[in-house]
């Protein structure tokens, strides 16, 4: 049997960020300071790429995104770096910061694991320009989800200025419910989004599974986000009718 090779310090930062995510616990403050000092050991630029995930998951957003830039525009441009990033912001539900460091630097689109993971980000903020532009200009083949942004269109009608209009009304959804986590020091696990048909009545609705979290604490987070919902003015019917819910994952 071949020996065990030491695991680098890269490595044991993301044994920590995956044990994070298990948990459905945000990395402590304490073991922050560690995790970032090993990181800090690392050669530039990779060491931005692995603080932005590291922030990500310790849900201090601007640094988390701060450094996804330092690292973008050393022009270092490794896909496995760069899918950390991208794989960070998604996680922490980050998808509006994803797609705008996408179109900022659209190298990240040449690397099949981030591109997947921005077509979602930009299906998940309803930014169905975005999602064409991607679907015609690359190779999506085996990206499995549950609806596409045609379906989108279909919802709101085909009106794009509904649909903008949505757009810029998630984007808040997803900022709001980021502050709300980070109060919580909570991460969420997954996302359920997606068009429901029933007859001739169709609906939109965003789920965000929870982990690691009792039924009291998830019912207190969601009422804080429906509360915080309540804030943005909604006058289209369309946009009223959307259900957002949080479910606890098992």
């Amino acid at each position: 049997m071949a020996p065990r090779l030491p695991k680098t310090v890269k490595s044991k930062i993301f044994d920590s960020l995956n044990e994070s995510i298990s948990k459905g616990i945000a990395i402590s403050a304490f073991k922050l300071e560690a995790l970032v000092t090993n990181a800090n050991s690392l050669s530039v630029p990779g060491r931005y790429a692995v603080l932005s995930a590291l922030y990500s998951h310790a849900l201090q957003y601007d640094l988390a995104y701060q450094n996804a830039e330092y690292y973008m525009e050393s022009g270092h441009n490794d896909s496995d770096f760069i899918a950390d990033i991208i794989s960070g912001l998604t996680n922490v539900n980050l998808f509006n910061k994803a797609v705008e460091l996408s179109k900022k630097y659209p190298i990240i689109l040449e690397y099949p694991r981030s591109r997947q993971y921005i077509h979602k980000s930009a299906l998940y903020t309803l930014d169905v320009e975005y999602c064409e532009h991607i679907i015609l200009k690359y190779n999506l083949e085996g990206h499995n989800m549950s609806f596409n942004y045609g379906e989108i269109l279909h919802f709101f009608g085909n009106d794009e200025k509904l649909v903008s209009r949505a757009s810029a009304y998630f984007n808040y959804v997803y900022s709001s419910l980021a502050d709300i986590l980070a109060e919580y020091s909570v991460l969420g696990k997954s996302v359920v989004f997606g068009v429901s048909q029933v007859e001739d009545y169709s609906s939109l609705h965003l789920a965000i599974n929870i982990n690691g979290q009792c039924f009291d604490n998830v019912l207190d987070i969601e009422c804080k986000w429906h509360k915080k919902l309540a804030q943005y003015v909604v006058v289209d019917e369309k946009l009223c009718g959307i259900a957002f819910s949080m479910e606890i994952n098992c």
